[in-house]
């Protein structure tokens, strides 16, 4: 086991950070220090290399702090965000199946909408984003495709000629509408 690092034992953790805080060198840092421990009366110095094993710990606990602090935030937010893209996906595959959803008192009806193919397709492919950032995200989709072997976004996001045949099976007509629909109370 190694010994207490000198500016630890000697308590200079605060005056060491403001002096790397204000551009000193680690040499300029230990000379500094050295001089501290001088006008304490404390027959000592701190080398450049104890200067530099600290700042090292430091900046290491800091990140950890940071990570646990972003850890924890992220942690509570994820439900109220998970909630929020699950409205994204719902509004988006609302908008390609070219309907609106309208809610009453008690249910909520499902409507025929007018918008324009141009907007239905790209809200497909936007759908198709949507969805595989939320299985990136979680994890679910396997580890290789998180870092980029095969690029599943490529091979799953069509084309933009292709979205039109992903708006027929959901069933739309060339009217824009299901055939048959009318408001259909959603369960």
């Amino acid at each position: 086991m190694g010994s207490q690092n000198k500016i630890i034992q000697y308590q200079l953790e605060e005056l060491t950070i403001k002096l790397c805080a204000k551009g000193k060198t680690q040499p300029e840092v230990a000379q500094l220090l050295s001089e501290e421990l001088k006008s304490r009366s404390i027959d000592d110095i701190v080398s450049q290399p104890t200067v530099s094993r600290y700042m090292k710990q430091h900046r290491e606990t800091v990140a950890e702090q940071a990570q646990s602090i972003i850890r924890e935030y992220v942690q509570g937010t994820t439900p109220a965000d998970i909630d929020r893209i699950e409205d994204a996906i719902k509004l988006i595959h609302d908008i390609v199946k070219d309907q609106v959803r309208v809610k009453t008192a008690h249910d909520e009806i499902v409507q025929p909408a007018s918008y324009d193919i141009k907007f239905r397709e790209k809200a497909a492919v936007d759908l198709i984003k949507v969805v595989l950032d939320k299985l990136n995200n979680t994890g679910v989709l396997p580890k290789e495709t998180q870092d980029g072997k095969p690029d599943i976004e490529e091979s799953v996001v069509p084309a933009r000629s292709n979205v039109r045949s992903i708006i027929d099976r959901f069933g739309i007509g060339a009217s824009g509408h299901k055939a048959g629909s009318s408001q259909t109370p959603v369960s």
